[in-house]
């Protein structure tokens, strides 16, 4: 209770503690437990969306305005209720991710975001598709930077030089879902 009424951060262990602490570090904080969810799977976001709620933040419906702008450039099978699934969008112009992020952040129906998936895998393929998503993720960094909301990434690939690129600019990368959830959760 004392370190509640302090605005400590209480964890279990070592590893819930670094994640927590590079969700609390950016100047760009969570503020709320409204999540955006951005994924560029089903799955991913289906699973993104069950822990998010099991740890008790709120993955809300995103208005009809919101939903129908995100989709304005993906795959007519993306789903863009949240999770927003890209269904594909992100392979088909990689630039749709910084949209995509965009457009979330700066509808203000969430607090924070969470870019969940394959997002840095693209640049093990060839080094423009490497600098496409480097450019992906200045643009998602300038997106949480203007709209002040803060942005969390779960890649499969986080060792990679886009996720490099999105800690340079101070948004936490975590290689597990369940850590960027565990984090997030723990922030708010």
């Amino acid at each position: 209770a004392a370190c509640r009424a302090g605005g400590l951060v209480a964890v279990h262990s070592p590893r819930p503690a670094v994640a927590a602490i590079q969700v609390l570090l950016p100047a760009v904080r969570p503020t709320g437990r409204r999540l955006g969810i951005v994924a560029d799977g089903g799955g991913h976001g289906v699973l993104a969306a069950d822990l998010a709620v099991a740890a008790g933040l709120s993955v809300p419906r995103l208005s009809a305005a919101t939903a129908e702008a995100l989709a304005d450039g993906l795959p007519a099978t993306a789903s863009t209720a949240n999770p927003v699934d890209l269904a594909g969008g992100g392979e088909q112009d990689l630039a749709s991710y910084a949209r995509v992020v965009d457009g979330l952040l700066a509808a203000g129906e969430v607090d924070a975001v969470l870019l969940t998936g394959f997002f840095g895998g693209y640049s093990i393929r060839s080094e423009e598709l490497g600098r496409r998503e480097s450019a992906a993720a200045a643009g998602m960094a300038a997106a949480r930077d203007g709209h002040g909301r803060a942005l969390l990434v779960q890649s499969m690939h986080a060792g990679s030089a886009p996720c490099d690129e999105l800690r340079r600019r101070g948004i936490p990368v975590f290689a597990a879902i369940e850590d960027a959830i565990g984090a997030l959760a723990a922030a708010v």
